[in-house]
């Protein structure tokens, strides 16, 4: 499995995708601007009230362990997250950016075939047929327009992605779909990943989709 900022997947708590042990913030948008600690004076923008947590995980590609910081909040139905990490060396930078997309997506992954796994489950025992569950677990990537965080530190490898999959539901009942948009960047040897986690009807409201828009354009480093 791969290995993202937070422990394996498990059933009926999608939300340890993003972060664990973070109680909800403010359930409506309420912006404000928060800056980071060690994130070479990154000045973020919120709509809730941010908590931090940090741990250690090993990244592909990557020689040692990582301390990854994270901050993160939920509003209006969605999980609103900025994660960062420090690497060694300049040519690690780009790995770390590649590492960290390819993680967020394999975690969706996992939570997909998990919900796909519980439809054949509940189809079994109603009788109906269901699609086979690799046929259901597949995780849609969209690449979004090119990452343009004001000075940050230009890279190939700076890009963002919707990524569209589904959850299980919770008590059992019918998967629920589940979008990530996420935008990866640097500074120096600081890698970012900027993202937000929007299940059922918040991935489609159209205040989310603003809210998005405002939260992964609220990003800029000093200079």
């Amino acid at each position: 499995m791969p290995t993202n900022l937070i422990p394996p997947v498990r059933p009926h708590r999608w939300l340890a995708l993003c972060a664990v042990g973070l109680s909800a913030c403010a359930p409506a948008l309420n912006w404000r601007e928060v800056r980071p600690a060690d994130a070479e004076g990154l000045l973020a923008t919120f709509p809730c009230k941010p908590q931090e947590a940090q741990r250690q995980i090993p990244l592909p590609g990557l020689p040692d362990l990582v301390t990854v910081h994270l901050l993160s909040c939920e509003a209006e139905g969605s999980r609103w997250a900025l994660s960062h990490l420090r690497v060694s060396d300049a040519s690690l930078v780009p790995v770390a950016l590649r590492a960290l997309a390819a993680a967020t997506r394999g975690n969706l992954e996992t939570a997909s075939r998990e919900a796909a796994r519980q439809t054949q489950a509940a189809g079994a025992v109603s009788g109906e047929a269901v699609p086979h569950p690799l046929a259901q677990s597949a995780v849609r990537a969209s690449e979004l327009a090119p990452v343009a965080v004001p000075r940050m530190t230009p890279q190939p490898d700076s890009r963002a992605w919707r990524f569209e999959a589904r959850r299980p539901g919770e008590g059992g009942g019918p998967s629920v779909p589940l979008t990530v948009t996420a935008s990866h960047f640097s500074h120096g040897l600081t890698v970012f990943q900027a993202s937000v986690w929007q299940s059922g009807e918040a991935a489609s409201a159209h205040s989310g989709r603003e809210g998005v828009t405002t939260f992964l354009r609220g990003f800029h480093f000093p200079g």
